[in-house]
């Protein structure tokens, strides 16, 4: 296995880049960071889970246990950030600009309790996070929110019932609409259970109108995809997504996370390695043999 590894051509983009990612121990799950290419692997910070790189790579935010914690690049000046409610836990993590404020950073989470899954949005430099509502309160709990802040920080890609939707700012308004109906319910058969197929992480392309998304059952497995949703071609999403593609990236894998050249995706697969592939599906690389939930 690592003769085969070490015939990967790497190119030279990834070597430059750098990657944290999860291990998971007996009793714990670890950060650890390494370069692009897989190689440099080195122990972060121990207890941790879900990391996301802040914009400019200095900073770091991480789930321990049902806390949000924020941590210097290297490591160092690990503060608390948030702690969810009791009986709860958070299940999406990912670190941008504040829609409302593109001049501060925000984490976007999701806590899970007892009446379901609450989306937040927490600017760094605040106490408190507020239920992210977006055009009038729309934006409201729903199995698997997922909810994530574009680059650009004028757009959030959602989960809303399994499907994928959006919502982006017009003339200072937030306008919400549903991009792709691609829930889909498996019918039982024989013995067999009957599962609903939705959409989970997402992460966006930078400077383009792509998506990629992890595709899987929900309360199951035997569905884990990677699929592309392009919608450069469609001139207003609110006006329908005539157009707009959907792509099968990659079958078995999970966890996206798009570089930010928007050439490649990082991604876990099932058998518990890291890897990348190409954003057009031509190249595939395995990068490290023990790692899940990577972040560019």
């Amino acid at each position: 296995m690592f003769w085969l590894l070490a015939q990967q051509t790497i190119p030279a983009e990834l070597k430059k880049a750098s990657i944290v990612y999860v291990v998971d121990q007996a009793d714990s799950s670890d950060l650890w960071i390494a370069k692009g290419d897989g190689s440099g692997r080195k122990l972060l910070i121990k207890n941790g889970d879900m990391p996301s790189w802040s914009p400019d790579k200095k900073r770091l935010a991480f789930v321990r246990g049902t806390q949000i914690w924020t941590a210097n690049a290297d490591g160092s000046g690990s503060a608390r950030l948030y702690t969810a409610p009791a009986g709860s836990f958070i299940e999406a993590l990912d670190w941008g600009l504040n829609p409302g404020d593109p001049k501060k950073w925000a984490v976007s989470f999701s806590v899970r309790g007892e009446r379901g899954v609450t989306p937040y949005l927490l600017p760094t430099s605040a106490k408190e996070p507020a239920v992210l509502r977006i055009g009038d309160g729309y934006f409201r709990a729903s199995e698997r929110g997922w909810a994530t802040v574009s680059p650009s920080s004028r757009s959030v890609a959602f989960s809303l019932n399994g499907d994928l939707w959006l919502s982006y700012l017009d003339d200072n308004e937030w306008e919400t609409t549903r991009i792709a109906a691609v829930a889909h319910i498996d019918q039982a058969q024989r013995r067999s259970s009957v599962s609903t197929k939705v959409v989970r992480e997402i992460s966006w392309v930078p400077g383009a109108r792509k998506l990629v998304y992890f595709y899987s059952r929900f309360g199951g497995s035997g569905t884990e995809q990677l699929w592309l949703y392009d919608f450069t071609g469609v001139r207003d999403p609110l006006q329908g997504t005539q157009g707009a593609k959907r792509t099968l990236l990659l079958d078995k894998a999970m966890d996206p996370s798009v570089s930010s050249d928007g050439k490649w995706v990082l991604h876990s697969t099932l058998n518990g390695q890291l890897g990348v592939i190409s954003l057009d599906g031509k190249k595939r690389i395995t990068l490290i043999q023990k790692g899940r939930d990577g972040d560019w």
